[in-house]
């Protein structure tokens, strides 16, 4: 099942997109059989795969199919993170951020800023205890401040852009080659 996973990721990436689908499809029917026997080990496995399967399907322009696959995602690392917070929530704020990037490509503005403003609220919430969560809050900032810019909310984007900014420049100072990229975004996303 990971290999059938790891085959969907490795498809997308080559932008065979058909064979993508049909990978992760297989993939999911043998975590369901797994799930079965073990739920608690396999959950995380369907979530990640429903998860790129949102993925591919907003790549492809499908909506209905994308908003879907999220949704099972969010719904199993919601049940997840409610017997372990620490090691889901993490998973629930990403899901959440791709939620909100779709709705706001599709236009549906007061649903994307929510679940954008969860999101931020998780990862900041998780980075108190771990700084390793800070380039979640950079992030979704960042998405947050792009999303404003789209909506002609101008001010609220500068301070989110600002805000990303601040962080991004601080992650790039300790890991210049893992953050660099995000810093120079972010300064073009300010600068537009």
């Amino acid at each position: 099942a990971d290999i059938l996973n790891n085959l969907g990721l490795i498809h997308c990436s080559l932008n065979r997109f058909y064979e993508a689908e049909e990978e992760y499809k297989n993939a999911l029917n043998e975590f369901r059989i797994l799930h079965q026997k073990d739920s608690n080990t396999y959950s995380h496995n369907i979530a990640t795969i429903h998860n790129n399967l949102g993925l591919l399907y907003a790549t492809l322009h499908r909506f209905k199919d994308a908003e879907e696959s999220y949704m099972r995602a969010l719904d199993v690392y919601n049940d997840l993170s409610s017997t372990n917070s620490l090691l889901y929530e993490k998973h629930v704020a990403m899901v959440l951020n791709n939620l909100a990037n779709l709705h706001n490509r599709y236009n549906l503005p007061d649903v994307a800023e929510t679940e954008y403003k969860k999101a931020l609220e998780i990862y900041q919430k998780l980075s108190k205890d771990d700084p390793q969560f800070l380039s979640g809050v950079a992030m979704t900032l960042h998405n947050i401040a792009a999303f404003y810019d789209t909506q002609k909310a101008y001010q609220e984007a500068e301070k989110r852009y600002e805000e990303a900014l601040n962080i991004y420049r601080q992650l790039s100072k300790d890991n210049p080659n893992a953050y660099m990229h995000d810093l120079a975004t972010c300064l073009n996303g300010i600068a537009i």
